[in-house]
C-alpha cells in the first residue's frame, strides 16, 4: 500500500496547552464583548428572535474558499425560495384557503428534510383528504 500520511510534512512541534494559551494570552475586553455579543446573536438567531441564518463552518471544513463560497450561495439561495414557497402557503391558510396537495407535500419535505421550524405542527399541512 502506497504511503500517504503525511507526505509533505517537514516538521513538527507539540503545540501549548489551552490553559498556557489562556496565561499568555489573556484575552482582551474588546475580544470579550465581540465573544459575548457573537454569542447573543447566535441565541438570538436559534431561539427565532433574529431572522437571519446561520451557517456553522468548521475551519478545517473549507479548502476551496471559492467553493465553500458558491456552496453557501446556492444554500442561501434554496433557503430564500423554500422560505417563499412557504410564506405563499401560509398566505393561502390566512385566507382560509384549502391547501394543495402539493403545498402539503411541501411543508412536510421541509420538516423531514431541514426541521427548520421545531414548533410547525404539520398536521395541518395534510390534503382535506386527510384531515
Amino acid at each position: 500500500m502506497r504511503e500517504t500520511n503525511n507526505l509533505h510534512v517537514v516538521d513538527t512541534s507539540p503545540l501549548i496547552t489551552p490553559t498556557q494559551l489562556k496565561r499568555e494570552l489573556p484575552i482582551s475586553e474588546c475580544a470579550a464583548e465581540t465573544v459575548a455579543a457573537t454569542r447573543d446573536t447566535i441565541r438570538a438567531i436559534l431561539l427565532g428572535e433574529d431572522n437571519r441564518l446561520l451557517a456553522v463552518v468548521g475551519p478545517c471544513s473549507i479548502h476551496d474558499v471559492d467553493a465553500a463560497r458558491d456552496y453557501a450561495e446556492r444554500r442561501v439561495a434554496e433557503h430564500y425560495a423554500e422560505f417563499k414557497r412557504l410564506a405563499e402557503i401560509g398566505r393561502t391558510l390566512i385566507n382560509s384557503a384549502p391547501l394543495t396537495v402539493e403545498a402539503a407535500e411541501t411543508v412536510r419535505r421541509l420538516e423531514r428534510e431541514d426541521f427548520c421550524f421545531p414548533d410547525l405542527d404539520p398536521a395541518w399541512a395534510r390534503p382535506p383528504a386527510d384531515r
